[in-house]
């Protein structure tokens, strides 16, 4: 049993980086080159907190002083469900004859999103380069999230709480191989899945929408309230979690495997494909 922890916890950390790195919310490098000119440009993906967000960009190449580096963006009202028309501000390099450019997007109330994309032009304001590179003549602007702070005694019990959901996920499914060849009773396997949704449960919702309230100033945007990825596909892992559980009713409520829907090997089955569930949700890429 204690290797089957160690390796459920080593798979669980090696999931939840996976998870990080596929993450919609982290900053990228991107770069673009063209007629000698180059835009280097870490992304921006969220702005936490009070405060405007800040644009920086390294563009070299530049040969005559009437060319300028502007930073362009557009916001979408998350109560109204609109983009604005795009702003254009002129991004100032940090210091005199510096490649470095700063440009500023206002702050927008938290939920709000910024789309925006960075262009040089020449003196007549013919575009020289963009960054994001168009595509078929059109522009897919990088998404900022604009985020309030999420104080530490929610978050970290949040983190733990969905950390702890998918070790003993992995512990539920190591179990039910167990329960097939007789070495553990039905109700041991239970008693896992129950701590997996109990732990899920805590994470997704009390503490969920503890999370959602302070980032985004709404409780929940799983269907049918929303269509958020990360609310949605943690919604559909407990959910499968607790139907698989509530098959097996006599034993997850009262300890009864007499009361059962069903038998071991369709709960079995259903843990199976509750797992199965959980590994793909996770390597959705996240949202938050």
């Amino acid at each position: 049993m204690k290797l089957k922890i160690i390796l459920a916890l080593i798979l669980t950390i090696i999931l939840l980086v996976v998870a990080r790195k596929t993450s919609m919310v982290r900053s990228v490098n991107q770069m673009v080159k063209k007629g000698g000119i180059t835009i280097e440009h870490k992304t921006v993906p969220k702005k936490e907190g009070g405060g405007d967000a800040v644009i920086s960009a390294k563009v070299t190449g530049i040969q005559s002083p009437e060319n300028q580096v502007f930073l362009f963006y557009k916001i979408k009202k998350k109560k109204a469900e609109i983009y604005t028309d795009y702003y254009s501000t002129l991004m100032n390099s940090e210091k005199e004859e510096s490649s470095y450019f700063k440009g500023i997007i206002p702050h927008q109330p938290k939920g709000d999103q910024a789309f925006y994309y960075i262009k040089v032009t020449d003196k007549e304001g013919k575009g020289l380069l963009t960054l994001p590179e168009p595509k078929n003549s059109e522009i897919k602007p990088i998404r900022l999230k604009f985020e309030g702070e999420v104080p530490g005694f929610v978050l970290i019990p949040h983190i733990l709480a969905m950390f702890g959901g998918i070790l003993f996920a992995f512990l539920s499914f190591f179990s039910i191989f167990d329960l097939k060849r007789k070495k553990i009773s039905l109700q041991k396997s239970v008693n896992l899945s129950k701590i997996t949704l109990s732990l899920l449960f805590l994470g997704t919702f009390p503490l969920g929408w503890a999370l959602n309230w302070y980032a985004f100033g709404v409780l929940w945007e799983a269907f049918p309230f929303g269509k958020d990825i990360t609310d949605n596909k943690t919604q559909i892992v407990f959910l499968f979690w607790l139907i698989t559980l509530i098959l097996v009713k006599g034993s997850f409520l009262s300890g009864d495997p007499q009361k059962n829907l069903f038998g071991e090997k369709t709960y079995f089955w259903m843990v199976f494909a509750s797992f199965l569930v959980t590994l793909l949700m996770y390597l959705v890429p996240h949202s938050l």
